[in-house]
C-alpha cells in the first residue's frame, strides 16, 4: 500500500464544551487514555501508511514531534479542512503513485494501524474523488451493545456517520461549500445529503431511500464521483463528544 499523507483535525470550539469542562482539558485531542493523549493514539494508527502528517489545530510544542507538519490557527472547522487541503495541493511530493489524502478527527481513541488498513484497503481501486466511512448499527450492537450512539434510518439499514474521510485534494481546492457542508454535517452527515434533495428526502420520509440515492446525491451536490464506504469496525465513528462517552470508554477500556 503506497503511503498517503494524512490529515488529523485538532481544532477546539472557541469555549470549553461539556466533555472538556468533565476531563478538564481545553482540547478533546488532549484528553488522556491508558497512558496516551487521543492525537498520539491518532498519530500511531495512521504513521505506518503515511508519507506526511499534518495536524491542523495544535502547536508544535504540544506535539513535540518534528517530522510532523503543524498549521496552527482558530477558526470554524471547515475553515481549518479548507487549509489542510490547500497546504497539500501545495506539496505535491507527499503524493507518491496516488491522488488521495486521509481526513480524519484526532479524538478517536480506540483507532488502531488495523483499523486505518481495513478502511484503506476498502477504497480500492480508487477510482472515485472522495470516499465516505460509515458504520452499521449492527456492527455496534454486536460489538459495543452498551454504548449509546445516533443512527440515520434509511432501507437498507441504520448508519452512524464515521470519521474517516479519503479524498482528491485536486478536486476540491476550489469547493468551500463542500468542506463547510462537510464541516457542519459531521454527525449526521448522511441527514444534511438526503435534506439537499427534495425528492430524495420525500423518499427518506416514505422509507424508500438507499445508500446508492446518497452516492449519486453526492456525486451530484459535491460535483465530484463519492462513495460511502461500509465499515466493520465501529471505532471509526467513536469519537468523545459528552461526558458519557468518556464514562464508557474508561468503564470498557481502561488498562489497571
Amino acid at each position: 500500500m503506497d503511503p498517503l499523507p494524512v490529515v488529523i483535525l485538532a481544532g477546539r470550539p472557541p469555549e470549553r464544551d461539556t466533555l472538556m469542562e468533565y476531563v478538564n482539558v481545553d482540547n478533546k485531542v488532549l484528553i488522556e487514555h491508558n497512558g496516551k493523549k487521543l492525537i498520539e493514539t491518532c498519530i500511531n494508527a495512521v504513521r505506518p501508511y503515511s508519507s506526511q502528517i499534518v495536524v491542523v489545530g495544535l502547536s508544535q510544542d504540544i506535539l513535540k514531534d518534528p517530522s510532523i507538519e503543524v498549521i496552527e490557527m482558530e477558526g470554524e472547522q471547515y475553515d481549518k479542512i479548507f487549509a489542510a487541503i490547500k497546504h497539500l495541493h501545495s506539496h505535491q511530493e507527499w503524493f507518491t503513485n496516488q491522488r488521495h489524502a486521509l481526513f480524519l478527527s484526532g479524538d478517536l481513541p480506540l483507532l488502531t494501524p488495523q483499523i486505518v488498513s481495513r478502511f484503506l484497503e476498502s477504497t480500492f481501486p480508487r477510482t472515485f474523488d472522495f470516499y465516505y466511512s460509515i458504520v452499521p448499527k449492527s456492527v455496534f450492537q454486536l460489538k459495543a451493545p452498551s454504548l449509546q450512539w445516533g443512527y440515520m434510518k434509511i432501507r437498507d439499514g441504520e448508519f452512524a456517520s464515521g470519521n474517516l474521510i479519503l479524498i482528491d485534494p485536486s478536486k476540491v481546492i476550489d469547493k468551500y461549500d463542500m468542506i463547510k457542508f462537510l464541516s457542519t454535517n459531521r454527525k449526521s452527515f448522511l441527514w444534511g445529503v438526503f435534506k439537499a434533495s427534495p425528492i430524495i428526502f420525500l423518499k427518506l420520509v416514505f422509507g424508500r431511500v438507499r445508500l446508492g440515492d446518497a452516492e449519486n446525491l453526492m456525486t451530484k451536490i459535491f460535483g465530484i464521483s463519492s462513495k460511502l464506504v461500509v465499515s466493520s469496525d465501529y471505532e471509526i465513528a467513536f469519537d468523545l463528544d459528552l461526558p458519557e462517552h468518556y464514562d464508557w470508554l474508561k468503564n470498557n477500556f481502561s488498562v489497571s
